[in-house]
């Protein structure tokens, strides 16, 4: 980062407000047992009217007890309770191929992905693209391959442009009904050492030149074994999930797969032309084969090396979307067990305490020496220009009422909240958009000692440039694990507790 101090964004959190101090949930019960006792009491029952006094104040309390990473005690008790439930039902233990339950006993992604189907899709110049179709929530999820610049070599004119580019192209996602999420995924994995050796072999193969020197010979040699022992390997991929489903205030009828495979490739091309400019570099359509052995391998990890060659070879692997899946799976409540690989997810719960800058996620995104697979993989959810303005006054008009309220001192974390607010306003009324997002780390190993030495990793790289609390998928490392891989699954639409309570308790 340069001297210019610059940040970006303008990150909070979104809550409903309570009276005294309390959220809005422990308000809630406080004045629901109130109103009960007062009712009992008018009618005489005087015994049942403390009683319901007395359970409004322990309700009150219970809910307001102070928060552990994020999560109320209700959330908690939720969380376990489920938890304990799945372990009773079986459903935290996943087995497939020809000895499973599966009807056509395949290897199929568990969870959330099982019912998902891959299709082969073309744009209207012929080129091919990958649409993952799921049947049940009527979403398809394209995949674009990125190959950034870095900013290494960039000055700070430049980074504000690329920043510029990217927050254009959210923004513009909010224009668009059909458009759910985005996700943007950065993967770190051990190089299996086959690529750099294979594109020698192959240049020396396609050169037309002479008999080369022994020397320049066994010199490139030793420079491929040097170069190649250890490296890791980083990939990014960007993902759009769009919906299928009836949208009646726009007029629209439920559509296909097909049917959204063709209203997505009218528009390729310009999303493609949105990213270049963004700091995705050079932006390729993923196929089918792709996103396949990729998820394949997330699954399967011992896989690695054979997938590789089988691609290198020009071949393939020849694996349907059907066989991606571990033929053994746990889920156990602080880890996921799958194949040979052992994985933990780590969800940020809080915007960073300190300034965001264009470098601050650097150290997360970066490879460490622990894991086989770390995978950083941050969702956004786009509002609507009418959503974003309605959003931000709300935030406003919640942020006034926690600090003006009388006979209370508003905290410095109030007073912040509401100067953040207001900058959202302006901010929103010079074109900008609201935009929801969370971040997601996931680390593989190969060896159980190694998970808690990953897990120290991450959670150095979260305070490496900026404080991002952190928190691990307890209870659902298995479904935690399915959405970091961002193959289109929007976590809303799955949670168990509503967006709206979650943000009252």
């Amino acid at each position: 980062m340069s001297e210019s101090g610059y940040t970006y964004g303008n990150i909070s959190t979104p809550k409903h407000p309570g009276f005294l101090g309390v959220g809005a949930a422990a308000s809630a019960a406080a004045f629901v047992g109130a109103m009960l006792g007062l009712a009992s009491m008018f009618l005489g029952q005087l015994w049942i009217s403390i009683a319901f006094f007395i359970l409004g104040v322990l309700a009150a309390v219970f809910l307001s007890l102070a928060k552990r990473r994020g999560r109320s005690r209700v959330e908690r008790a939720v969380a376990g309770h489920m938890f304990k439930k799945a372990i009773k039902q079986g459903s935290t233990t996943y087995v497939s191929g020809p000895a499973s339950s599966l009807p056509d006993g395949s290897f199929r992604a568990p969870g959330l992905l099982a019912g998902t189907r891959m299709m082969d899709s073309h744009d209207h110049f012929g080129r091919r693209f990958a649409l993952l179709w799921d049947p049940r929530e009527l979403t398809g999820t394209i995949f674009f391959g990125a190959e950034g610049i870095g900013a290494g070599l960039l000055d700070q004119s430049s980074i504000d442009s690329l920043v510029d580019g990217w927050a254009s192209y959210l923004r513009d996602t909010g224009s668009s009904v059909d458009l759910l999420q985005v996700a943007v995924t950065t993967q770190t994995t051990r190089d299996q050492g086959q690529r750099l050796p294979s594109a020698v072999e192959a240049n020396r193969k396609a050169s037309r030149l002479g008999e080369v020197p022994e020397f320049a010979s066994s010199t490139v040699d030793e420079i491929v074994t040097e170069i190649n022992n250890g490296v890791p390997r980083i990939e990014q991929r960007i993902m759009a999930t769009f919906s299928a489903a009836e949208l009646k205030e726009e007029g629209t009828k439920p559509r296909t797969a097909d049917e959204l495979a063709t209203d997505i490739s009218a528009f390729l091309p310009s999303i493609m032309e949105q990213l270049a400019i963004s700091g995705a570099g050079t932006v390729t359509l993923l196929v089918p084969e792709d996103i396949i052995d990729q998820v394949h391998v997330a699954y399967n990890p011992d896989t690695a090396l054979a997938v590789e060659l089988a691609r290198l070879s020009g071949q393939g692997t020849g694996l349907r979307w059907e066989e991606v899946g571990p033929a053994y799976a746990d889920a156990q409540r602080d880890r996921y067990i799958h194949g040979a690989g052992i994985s933990r997810t780590f969800q940020v719960w809080r915007p960073p305490s300190g300034v965001f800058r264009e470098n601050s996620l650097t150290a997360i995104l970066s490879p460490d020496r622990v894991s086989e697979q770390k995978r950083v993989t941050i969702l956004y959810r786009p509002m609507s220009p009418e959503t974003s303005s309605h959003r931000v006054q709300t935030a406003v008009r919640n942020a006034e009422f926690e600090v003006n309220q009388k006979g209370k001192r508003p905290t410095q974390e109030q007073l912040l909240a509401l100067q953040k607010a207001r900058v959202a306003e302006r901010e929103q009324a010079e074109g900008a958009a609201v935009m929801r997002f969370a971040i997601m780390i996931t680390v593989t190993v190969d060896d159980e000692e190694k998970l808690a030495r990953a897990g120290a990793a991450v959670k150095r790289a979260c305070s490496t440039g900026v404080q991002l609390q952190i928190r691990a998928s307890d209870g659902n490392e298995d479904a935690a694990f399915g959405i970091a891989l961002g193959m289109g699954i929007v976590p809303a639409r799955h949670a168990t507790l509503s967006t709206s309570l979650r943000e009252a308790l």
